[in-house]
């Protein structure tokens, strides 16, 4: 039965010392650097998206987040 193990560290010196402990097992392993995006970057990313691709049909933004946000009516309560 294989078994798998995931860690995730920005440490290069805890990266050394997983290596240094599978020297010799029958182990494999499979390093892999990824960028690591900020909560800035996905913010960036979907302002510029909202930019690009606007919605022609709402012409006054502020106009229709009221009349999206209005409160209903609610049944005995009125």
């Amino acid at each position: 039965m294989e078994h798998k193990i995931t860690i995730s560290t920005e440490d290069p010196a805890l990266i050394d010392q997983i290596l240094n402990l599978i020297k010799g097992e029958q182990a494999t392993y499979h390093l892999e650097k990824s960028e690591n995006k900020s909560k800035e970057n996905l913010v960036d990313i979907m302002d510029q998206i909202a930019a690009s691709t606007p919605i022609h049909s709402i012409k006054d933004p502020l106009l229709w987040q009221k009349e999206v946000r209005k409160d209903n009516r609610l049944i005995g309560r009125d």
